[in-house]
């Protein structure tokens, strides 16, 4: 896997749910802008956008390591929103 998933959390024996980046702007009303400013360490060349409604599993295995990390208050944004999904809420949580 490259470099452009976001790692969500551990669900156990080694797998992770994970969500989408994409450096294309989208009709998705979820998804999540980030910019350099947004990353604790590392980064992207470009904005990018979490996909909240584009969610997978994958093995540990898959990942050959991190290359950035997000600041923790657009991780929790992203994970706020996938929990939205979830209770079927309308709006994300920023929105509301």
């Amino acid at each position: 896997m490259g470099h452009r998933e976001l790692l969500l959390t551990d669900s156990g024996n080694g797998d992770w749910i994970v969500c989408q980046i994409t450096s294309n702007p989208c009709s998705d009303s979820r998804a999540i802008r980030f910019g350099h400013e947004d990353f604790e360490t590392g980064g992207l060349q470009r904005v990018s956008y979490a996909r909240p409604g584009n969610l997978f599993t994958a093995n540990e295995a898959l990942f050959s390591g991190i290359a950035w990390l997000l600041t923790e208050g657009v991780l929790n944004q992203v994970r706020n929103t996938v929990a939205g999904l979830i209770r079927c809420e309308a709006e994300s949580p920023d929105q509301a």
